[in-house]
């Protein structure tokens, strides 16, 4: 079983080269521009690992793990 890694960066550019980099180490990869989506996306794609831009529109990267953390089965 590979581990599953979900991106989040509002910069589409960086999103595929960290996912073509991340995937030729054997990681599967869930990609997202919208920070927002993520809270919806965390019980679906049951991601290992969330990486994050901190500077993006809407939710940023501190308020977005902030989010992760108050979600008991996220913590």
């Amino acid at each position: 079983m590979c581990s599953t890694i979900l991106l989040v960066d509002d910069d589409q550019a960086i999103l595929d080269l960290m996912t073509v980099i991340l995937e030729r180490k054997g990681f599967k990869v869930v990609k997202t521009t919208d920070s927002q989506a993520v809270m919806h996306m965390l019980d679906s794609v049951r991601p290992h690992l969330v990486i994050s831009d901190l500077m993006m529109p809407g939710l940023n990267g501190r308020e977005l793990c902030e989010q992760i953390r108050r979600q008991p089965t996220h913590a």
